[in-house]
């Protein structure tokens, strides 16, 4: 509300400071006419009298040739990093336009170094102008031209350009300078994808080796024999000894371990595999705005299931990781982790009623589920899930830092 009067308030300064000139003007044009000829000073007199339509006129005429669009050669950021991104403004008419003011918003993802650009007397062609943005939070940020207006030149008329002309613009290749490309397509709005922070596990808490306990339920290799060297029904068993600093952190045999008391590590050059999920949930419940709490506490959801993603692949756990519209992206090499980073990149939460049940249709056995806020209908889909015989779920939500199991 506050917003709404100042800008109010600064309007009618504007035009009074407008009409102010405008009458000096008048005032000046007078005098100088009386020392001028007659046919001579009544023209100047006119042509001021007449300023403000000819000013209306030529700012409605200059405003229908007038297109913008934005452009930026990185999509794909890392967080905490300043970017460089562009705003094209052709003018295809004959008439220079009196003054451009081009108005960004963004989606709290990102800060805009200016959110207002303003041109005056742009010239038949391109104009370049180069500004930035701050990475703040992972996840999908939009940077969008929220509008453009063509003000005349009292500042009195503002014409808004409608948004179906601030798209699909080609630009020229001179004014790519910089950018390597020939020619860019630009956009009303831009999507910027911000890496979420690829971080060391620094500890594991009980609910995360809950999950990775219930992993091993079942017929794996590892727990086939307990001893160091029997054999049964013509299956060799497997030798083990204490664990030590050194040993690859890939031989430790988790159930074993946890049976006796102490790391146990296996002798022998094959190595056991556990199947393990992660899903992460992108809903957030209806009552919920946005704002920086919100957007700080998904980003944070994103840090972790990356670093918990990783941290189960160091342990030569087979993950499989099921994210909204893309079931079953599994965790092969170094280079899938890089790639599940990206996806995580893109992601975008939003408060729903629906979840999508079919995501989880082919996972099974232990999973472990993240979300930045606990929503029903993801809550009741999981526990659909637990119910299933060998299935088991651990949930963990960001916003209380707490995880459970289902």
């Amino acid at each position: 509300m506050k917003k709404k009067r100042k800008a109010r308030r600064n309007r009618i300064e504007k035009i009074l400071g407008a009409l102010f000139s405008y009458l000096l003007a008048i005032f000046s044009t007078v005098i100088f006419a009386l020392y001028c000829s007659g046919r001579v000073g009544w023209f100047l007199l006119m042509v001021v009298l007449g300023a403000p339509l000819l000013s209306f006129v030529w700012t409605f005429i200059a405003y229908n040739f007038v297109t913008a669009g934005l452009y930026t050669q990185n999509r794909l950021v890392e967080k905490g990093k300043w970017e460089e991104f562009r705003l094209y403004l052709r003018n295809r008419g004959f008439l220079p336009v009196p003054e451009i003011s081009v108005y960004l918003k963004n989606d709290g993802r990102v800060a805009i170094a200016r959110k207002i650009i303003s041109l005056s007397f742009v010239m038949r062609g391109e104009i370049v102008e180069d500004s930035k943005f701050f990475t703040m939070f992972a996840g999908l940020s939009e940077v969008e031209i929220e509008k453009v207006v063509v003000s005349d030149f009292f500042g009195v008329l503002n014409l808004k350009l409608k948004k179906d002309v601030l798209e699909s613009i080609a630009v020229a290749k001179d004014a790519t300078e910089g950018f390597d490309e020939d020619s860019v397509s630009l956009s009303r709005k831009l999507e910027i994808g911000i890496l979420p922070t690829l971080k060391e596990l620094e500890h594991e808490d009980e609910w995360l080796l809950s999950a990775r306990s219930a992993a091993f339920d079942g017929e794996e290799p590892e727990d086939t024999i307990n001893d160091s060297s029997a054999t049964f029904g013509g299956f060799p068993g497997y030798d083990h000894r204490d664990y030590v600093p050194g040993d690859p952190i890939k031989r430790i045999n988790y159930k074993l371990s946890a049976r006796v008391g102490r790391l146990q590590v296996r002798l022998d050059e094959t190595q056991a595999v556990a199947g393990i999920s992660m899903y992460l949930s992108d809903a957030l419940r209806t009552d919920m705005s946005e704002g920086e709490p919100y957007i700080k506490n998904c980003s944070q959801c994103l840090d972790e299931f990356i670093a918990i993603a990783r941290h189960l692949y160091i342990l030569d756990f087979a993950v499989t990781v099921y994210l909204p519209n893309d079931y079953g992206f599994e965790l092969t090499n170094d280079s899938s982790i890089e790639e599940l980073r990206e996806k995580l990149a893109f992601q975008k939460f939003e408060p729903t009623d629906f979840v999508d049940e079919s995501t989880l249709k082919s996972a099974s056995g232990s999973l472990i589920a993240l979300m930045p806020y606990s929503v029903n209908p993801v809550i009741e889909m999981l526990k659909k899930y637990s119910y299933l015989e060998g299935n088991s779920v651990s949930v963990y939500v960001s916003s209380i830092e707490k995880g459970r199991r289902l």
